[in-house]
């Protein structure tokens, strides 16, 4: 089982429109540029689930918009019911449907507050949400007074290891070494001198003692003497307090021991026990026990002391016998380098395949996250021309099946972390190879000029690489009509058609299927270095001097090709000292009409000529 739906209106980005987020399974990444919603998405998860830990700090009022304001969620059994978890195989044994409830979003003293769920509570109390925020402090939530996560810890293992005793063993160790404490000679002069002053305070009244003794050892207190650290090697020696060590390897503890403390859930109960009950039988001693009454007696009081703890302890634990843990990770890359978020984004991939009980949900600005994982686990998240929030599962790609595995096989081998930064992107454009995406990156600062905004744009236009041929992998990923994960693509390729004059380029069918509001290809004939020739020949020039080529005796844009296709190992070394020699002369290259009219189009949507689509691709 596992949370499948979110909806939210009237709340941040759903102000303007409803926002609908499906997720992929029990494992999902959600990522998207700052303002795309993401945050819309995680707090309505949270304030969705009345039963969250830790508690979501005050939200402000102002996040509310008009009416009408809720948040909805439904869960969805396994497709494999070998991999379903216990509480979803107990309500399929009872004939219930996967939970699904709702929410009002209220306004209350100045803050958000979610409203009584509309369906009864049997829907949603078994469902437990841990949520780790965007503004945790790892510190502090592993060293604050209540160790209310080392405490849950505890109560975990508890339940996985019983013979050890557990909790009940351990405080009363506690209280024994406690207790001889006290028997110390200074404690005993400390309490005497107490005690003097006491009396003589209170004899004319009512006389008072006063005893110097220890704290009632109860599961809080056993939590707070306990002290995390953390250590680069395994050795108690060098174990380093939290204040003091690296802030990642603090946030990897607060995430190993947040996800620790979650126990097994209890076997599946029959459906005439209810959720929690286990449907465990007493095997006591039968008539034919050897040992006496007394025994028995003694025997049966401490069971029934050991069910009454249990049944304490399981009513202060945030997690019933039965239930299903849905688990929301934001940001989790804070403070890590890409090697420990690699490690990371596996550890909880296997977690959520050994544990059939427990679903992770991660958002995410890290590139390196979303290289990680497969492309049917990505949620992407972002803004379309009306400023509405859109929520795209690439699971969910308009196409057949076998398109669909084709594409994602592309994907998972060229997907890198340098790739998956175009997923976080509204603009992209897509080139060949990372020469040329040095050479545009120029041009469109040359194209820019003066103007401020222009600049800013070029500057954070995501360029995507892709190798020799700009094939179909990335446009489809990114532009699929319908189904669009960006608001505009733009690709640049070359024609490698020669002839006089210069025959114009002709598409794949494929082409033919893109949306031409979303996606365009911009054509170099029939390279794009010989495009640029054209009044740039000094440059063109220069830079044949500065890689010690024999340049061509007359520089035209036929001359250019010609030689790299005789010599086509020294493009790359061109292509450098080209794009070095337009970063320092700016402000007198001629920028090509077709690469103009490229960025125009990306920009704001406008060509700098009446260039149709046609031509265009």
């Amino acid at each position: 089982m596992h949370l499948k739906r979110i909806e939210v209106e009237g709340y941040r980005a759903s102000a303007n429109a409803p926002i609908v987020c499906e997720l992929s399974g029990r494992f999902s990444l959600i990522l998207g540029a700052n303002g795309s919603g993401k945050t819309t998405i995680n707090e309505a998860i949270a304030l969705a689930h009345p039963r969250s830990f830790p508690r979501l700090a005050p939200i402000d009022a102002t996040a509310l918009g008009a009416t009408p304001r809720a948040v909805r969620v439904e869960y969805e059994f396994e497709a494999d019911a070998s991999r379903e978890g216990a509480l979803g195989m107990y309500r399929k044994r009872q004939g219930l449907a996967a939970p699904r409830w709702g929410r009002p979003l209220e306004r209350s003293l100045g803050q958000v507050r979610a409203g009584r769920p509309v369906e009864p509570a049997a829907e949603y109390d078994s469902i437990r949400l841990v949520h780790l925020p965007a503004l945790r402090n790892p510190v502090d939530d592993l060293s604050r007074r209540d160790a209310r996560i080392l405490l849950e810890l505890l109560r975990a293992d508890e339940r996985r290891h019983p013979e050890t005793g557990g909790l009940r063993s351990l405080r009363a160790q506690a209280e024994g070494m406690l207790s001889s404490l006290t028997n110390h000679p200074l404690v005993g002069n400390v309490e005497d001198r107490i005690a003097e002053n006491l009396r003589i305070i209170s004899g004319g009244v009512q006389e008072h003692h006063a005893f110097v003794g220890t704290q009632t050892v109860d599961d809080t207190y056993l939590a707070r003497v306990f002290e995390m650290l953390v250590a680069l090697l395994p050795d108690r020696a060098t174990a380093r307090r939290l204040q003091v060590s690296s802030l990642g390897y603090v946030n990897l503890l607060h995430l190993a021991v947040t996800l620790a403390g979650i126990p097994d859930a209890g076997s599946t109960p029959s459906p005439d026990d209810p959720p929690g009950s286990g449907g465990e039988t007493d095997d006591g001693a039968g008539p034919e026990s050897a040992a006496g009454d007394n025994e028995r007696a003694e025997a049966a009081r401490e069971r029934l002391a050991q069910t009454a703890e249990a049944a304490d302890a399981d009513a202060d634990s945030f997690y019933p016998e039965l239930f299903h843990a849905t688990v929301l990770i934001e940001e989790p890359e804070a403070h890590l380098h890409p090697q420990l978020q690699y490690g990371l984004i596996r550890y909880l991939r296997t977690l959520v395949e050994d544990r059939p009980d427990i679903q992770v949900i991660v958002t995410t600005h890290s590139a390196d996250l979303a290289a990680a994982c497969d492309p049917e686990e990505l949620v992407v998240v972002r803004k379309d021309a009306e400023n509405r929030t859109l929520s795209r599962r690439l699971a969910d790609l308009p196409m057949s099946d076998s398109k669909k595995t084709q594409l994602f096989q592309q994907t998972r081998l060229h997907l890198d972390a340098t790739r998956s930064a175009a997923l976080f992107a509204d603009r992209v454009l897509i080139v060949e190879g990372v020469t040329e995406a040095s050479i545009l990156r120029l041009l469109g600062r040359a194209w820019a000029g003066s103007d401020a905004r222009r600049i800013g744009f070029i500057d954070s236009l995501a360029i995507l690489p892709v190798g020799h041929k700009v094939g179909q992998w990335p446009i489809r990923l990114l532009a699929t009509p319908g189904h669009e994960l960006v608001t505009r693509v733009a690709a640049v390729a070359d024609t490698d058609r020669r002839g006089t004059p210069l025959p114009e380029a002709q598409p794949p069918a494929w082409h033919s299927e893109l949306d031409h509001e979303s996606a365009r290809f911009y054509w170099s004939r029939p390279t794009l270095e010989p495009s640029l020739v054209d009044e740039n020949e000094n440059l063109i020039k220069r830079a044949f001097k500065a890689c010690k080529l024999d340049e061509p005796d007359s520089v035209t844009a036929e001359t250019v090709d010609q030689f790299f296709v005789k010599h086509p190992k020294h493009k790359g070394k061109f292509a450098l000292a080209l794009a070095l020699l337009i970063d320092k002369n700016l402000n007198s290259v001629v920028v090509p009409s077709h690469i103009s009219e490229m960025f125009a189009w990306l920009y704001d949507g406008t060509e700098l000529n009446s260039t149709s689509v046609d031509d265009l691709i």
